[in-house]
């Protein structure tokens, strides 16, 4: 069985690293919680991201040959490298002395290898996207204590509720205090003020005159309409027969 990737904890390099991206010196009197590597949280070792090789009958072999160098899968220590983390940095909040809520932790990571398949993607000149593999996370928002008790306007949506039966009022306004439904009213009496001040269609209908080269069959109670505004379809059609 072939080793996951000759990088640990151990190792003395990504140990420092680490170590400078904790800030183990405190900052303004307080200590800063140590990043944490969620990849190796999860699968508790580093897996092979670039590289990447398997065993067949014919030995140790490639996984992906065009786009990474040939050179380096002859090499023991550049193949089967670890060279992709995720990297969580915890939350630390502003105020001196607060403590206990975080706002966001680490819920999942994994690697994504983004490979091409070939059966359903014929002719492809590649196996997989890139030369490495990617890591795939994700994050859950957790909401404080304060947030969830903490009490918020009501909004009020004049458009129509598809979702269920609408209010009383009529315009989705789950509002009931006297001020609310004096404004309704307001506003109710001001659309029927504008209704009131549209024009009245009007319209005349006057003979065509008749043309002389017109054959003998045609209509002749055809009419030419004079409309002072618009009218409806119906209105011009009645006018039309009339």
């Amino acid at each position: 069985m072939l080793p996951r990737s000759e990088k640990t904890h151990d190792d003395r390099t990504f140990t420092l690293l680490l170590g400078v991206f904790s800030a183990k010196a405190s900052k303004g009197g307080r200590f800063l919680p140590a990043v944490r590597d969620l990849l190796y949280d999860v699968t508790g070792c580093h897996p092979v991201t670039y590289a990447d090789t398997r065993l067949t009958g014919q030995g140790e072999v490639p996984v992906e040959r065009v786009l990474t160098n040939a050179s380096v899968y002859n090499s023991t220590s550049l193949k089967r490298q670890c060279l992709d983390y995720m990297l969580f940095f915890p939350y630390v909040s502003p105020l001196d002395g607060e403590n206990g809520h975080e706002p966001v932790v680490p819920a999942t990571c994994q690697i994504q290898k983004f490979s091409v398949d070939r059966s359903k993607d014929v002719g492809a000149p590649v196996t997989q996207l890139s030369d490495h593999y990617g890591l795939e996370g994700s994050l859950a928002i957790i909401e404080s204590p304060a947030y969830l008790s903490a009490q918020r306007p009501e909004q009020r949506s004049r458009g129509t509720d598809v979702l269920g039966q609408r209010p009383a009022d009529g315009y989705g306004n789950t509002d009931t205090s006297p001020l609310a439904a004096e404004a309704l009213q307001r506003e109710d009496g001001l659309a029927e003020e504008s209704m009131a001040e549209l024009p009245v269609v009007e319209a005349e209908a006057k003979p065509l005159p008749t043309d002389s080269r017109e054959p003998a069959d045609t209509a002749a109670d055809v009419v030419k309409l004079d409309v002072d505004c618009d009218a409806s379809p119906a209105d011009l059609a009645d006018l039309a027969l009339g």
